[in-house]
């Protein structure tokens, strides 16, 4: 069974919502090069909506660096529930997200990484002691 493994960006105090704003100063070379080595064996992106439009939009037109070279040609399982059509190596998933996540775990290949944020309704939540 393929593995399906989560990569976010976590503040300290537990804040994953909008990592963009403040999580890029932090991205640097050194935390590319570890990112880069996490997608040694994945071979599948999950995304939502919201980050694979923001995403898709800007990165395939990055070329020329290992890190998005290798983002770029993997590919990718967006769920949403009001996009008709993905472009950047993508397939929809409309329905049932769990089941069709769990049948794409049982298929030949690599581990499944999911990446994004969160949405303010989970994030908010307070953090267990």
């Amino acid at each position: 069974m393929r593995k399906l493994m989560v990569a976010s960006f976590v503040s300290l105090d537990g804040v994953i919502e909008s990592p963009m704003t403040w999580a890029s100063p932090f991205f640097d070379n050194e935390c590319k090069e570890y990112s880069y080595e996490k997608l040694a064996d994945v071979d599948t992106f999950l995304l939502g909506r919201v980050t694979y439009e923001m995403f898709s939009a800007r990165w395939p037109q990055i070329k020329g660096d290992k890190y998005m070279d290798r983002i770029n040609g993997l590919n990718k399982l967006v769920a949403s529930r009001t996009l008709k059509t993905v472009t950047w190596n993508a397939s929809l998933i409309k329905g049932d997200v769990a089941a069709e996540i769990a049948k794409n775990q049982e298929s030949i290949g690599q581990k499944i990484m999911k990446y994004g944020g969160g949405t303010p309704e989970i994030t908010d939540a307070p953090m267990a002691s």
